[in-house]
């Protein structure tokens, strides 16, 4: 549930980034048009639906393009670019097929990880999954690291010692 409210603010973060658009123009200053986003919604900020900088948020979009000039960074349209709603239908196929890439994951973990025994290195059972499925990558299925992953799947307990996580 909570991916999925980020995930419907992210769209209607995108959805009001078009409409600031249609009215500042192109090469409108990218501070500017964060004030207006804020404007429109004041609790508008990217850090809450996944993004490190506004401009990380801008390109994230798939129509806004960032430009940095003598009078610092602006904002316009990608010429040609889709429209909002083809990039909404876009992001959400792509949600889909990594929730089907996360799921093949997990089960790929579950055939590696013996039922019980000592601890295992999760370096050992990456190396494991690797082997199994060379594609293996657990950012490609939005975790940041392994050890996320492991964390995430609810079938192992990490901990971190000297030798490593376990």
């Amino acid at each position: 549930e909570h991916i999925l409210a980020e995930e419907e603010a992210e769209e209607a973060a995108f959805r009001l980034l078009d409409q600031v658009l249609t009215q500042e123009g192109n090469n409108a200053n990218v501070g500017r048009v964060k004030l207006a986003l804020k404007t429109l919604n004041e609790s508008f900020d990217e850090r809450t639906i996944g993004y490190k900088s506004f401009s990380s948020f801008l390109r994230a979009s798939g129509f806004a393009r960032v430009k940095t000039g003598p009078n610092g960074q602006s904002v316009s349209r990608i010429p040609n670019a889709p429209t909002v709603e083809e990039m909404e239908k876009r992001r959400r196929w792509q949600r889909i097929a990594v929730e089907g890439r996360r799921q093949e994951a997990l089960e790929l973990l579950g055939r590696v990880l013996p039922v019980s025994g000592p601890a295992i290195n999760a370096g050992y059972v990456k190396a494991k999954m690797l082997e199994e499925d060379p594609d293996f990558e657990e950012r490609s299925i939005g975790y940041t690291s392994f050890h996320e992953f492991l964390l995430a799947s609810g079938l192992v307990v990490t901990y971190d010692s000297p030798g490593g996580k376990w």
